[in-house]
């Protein structure tokens, strides 16, 4: 039976942070991609950020295994997806909400549809709905963490 990893808090917040942000610059590539392909008003597309989340979290525990030499615990699993999938939906927000003042298009397509509502307001909607799909994936990542556990995948 594998031990546990220790993974320290510096250790962790250091790779939430690094696959946040490669999370988040994966979104905004596919965003530029959807963009200039002419396709930013078809908003089904915005789930492929939520099939990226999973696979970079996958690779973010295989790292966290292989560089820690053992499996992570269910709920250090859960917690480190959670955070690193809210960490870059955050800045995926802030990125909408810069840009936006850029972008006449991402504008009137995303801001001034909105009506009313203070200008933050969709963003925040991006951050929690990002941070609503980090849960799931989070459930998701703590049973595929098992999995080293249990021996059944090699890191």
């Amino acid at each position: 039976m594998l031990k546990a990893a220790r993974i320290s808090f510096n250790n962790a917040r250091s790779s939430i942070l690094f696959f946040g942000t490669l999370a988040c610059c994966c979104y905004i590539c596919f965003m530029m991609v959807v963009k200039y392909t002419g396709l930013l008003h078809v908003t089904g597309l915005r789930t492929v950020n939520y099939v990226m989340l999973p696979f970079l979290c996958i690779w973010q525990i295989r790292v966290l295994v292989k560089k820690f030499d053992g499996f992570i615990p269910f709920l250090e699993a859960l917690c480190i997806t959670f955070l690193t999938g809210t960490v870059s939906f955050f800045l995926f927000s802030i990125f909408l909400f810069a840009y936006s003042f850029f972008d006449p298009y991402l504008n009137s397509l995303f801001i001034m549809d909105a009506g009313d509502m203070p200008r933050i307001i969709p963003c925040l909607l991006v951050f929690f709905e990002g941070s609503g799909i980090s849960i799931i994936i989070g459930l998701i990542i703590m049973e595929y963490s098992a999995r080293f556990l249990k021996k059944e995948v090699h890191p």
